[in-house]
This record gives structure tokens, sequence and C-alpha cells, in this order.
């Protein structure tokens, strides 16, 4: 992934959801307490499967 994302909304986005902690933390506090009871979110992880190629194009693994 190429680190100088010009889009400060990308930069947020990424920043907060690569830590499985402070995702975990940002979806309890957002979504419905009937879902969030039952997430394990013991299991979340980072999966980088989008990525941003020499011309600044963003494409995602399939």
């Amino acid at each position: 992934m190429k680190e100088d994302i010009n889009n400060i909304h990308d930069k947020f986005v990424r920043a907060s959801f690569s830590d499985p902690e402070r995702a975990a933390a940002s979806f309890q506090t957002i979504l419905p307490v009937e879902l969030v009871n039952q997430i394990k979110w013991d299991t979340l992880k980072v999966l980088n499967e989008s990525y941003i190629d020499d011309k600044l194009d963003e494409y995602f693994l399939t």
C-alpha cells in the first residue's frame, strides 16, 4: 500500500481500523447492542486486501 494517500478520509478510516482493538471499540459504540453481543471481538484481524498501484489507482484482490 502506498503511504502517501491524499484523501484525508482514507487516512482516517485506515488508521482507525488498522488496529483490531480500536476498530472493535468503534464498532461497539456505533452498532446496535443486539449485534454487538453476537460478535466475537477477540477474533478480529486486519486483512490487507486493497492496494494502490503506482498511478494511485486502488484495486482489490478477488
